[in-house]
């Protein structure tokens, strides 16, 4: 946290978005989910099924038409609920390539609360890695900014 910031900690979804969502059945547990599709078209284009996780505390991907995931169980990607500035949590949870089953682990840190970006106030941006269970290698880092009414307004990769 920066010298002087204070500690804020607000709802990061209102809760009527978590009324929005779609009922179905998980592709590999069978199990009775809430569900919210995400699509977009262009040069990476991408399919995927996003849930809440059991424990409330974060969405993630249930299915994902990108790097041979089949489904996923419990992932972690944007955070939901009360999150303080600076704050990390780590989630394990698995995801299904084909019949494979991989244990993964992934962590979310919350940067920056309510602060503006692109002329737009009360701006999240978190950081994501991505990890398998077994091994300290990351496969993935990335830094998302979420707007208000907007959704994700940035994402950046970080090699």
């Amino acid at each position: 946290m920066r010298p002087g910031a204070k500690t804020v900690i607000r709802p990061i979804v209102p809760i009527i978005a978590l009324l929005l969502g779609a009922v179905s059945a998980h592709p590999k547990t069978g199990r009775t989910l809430i569900v919210y599709d995400r699509w977009r078209g262009g040069r990476n284009a991408a399919t995927q099924i996003f849930a809440v996780r059991d424990d409330l505390a974060a969405i993630g991907r249930v299915a994902d038409s990108r790097f041979g995931i089949t489904a996923c169980d419990q992932e972690a990607k944007y955070p939901l609920g009360a999150w303080r500035q600076g704050e990390s949590r780590s989630f394990d949870y698995r995801c299904w390539y084909g019949d494979e089953t991989r244990a993964m682990v992934t962590t979310v840190t919350v940067h920056e609360i309510d602060f503006a970006y692109g002329g737009r106030e009360h701006c999240l941006k978190e950081e994501w890695t991505l990890r398998a269970k077994d091994d300290p290698r990351l496969l993935d880092h990335r830094i998302y900014i979420f707007a208000p009414g907007r959704g994700m307004v940035r994402e950046w990769r970080i090699p």
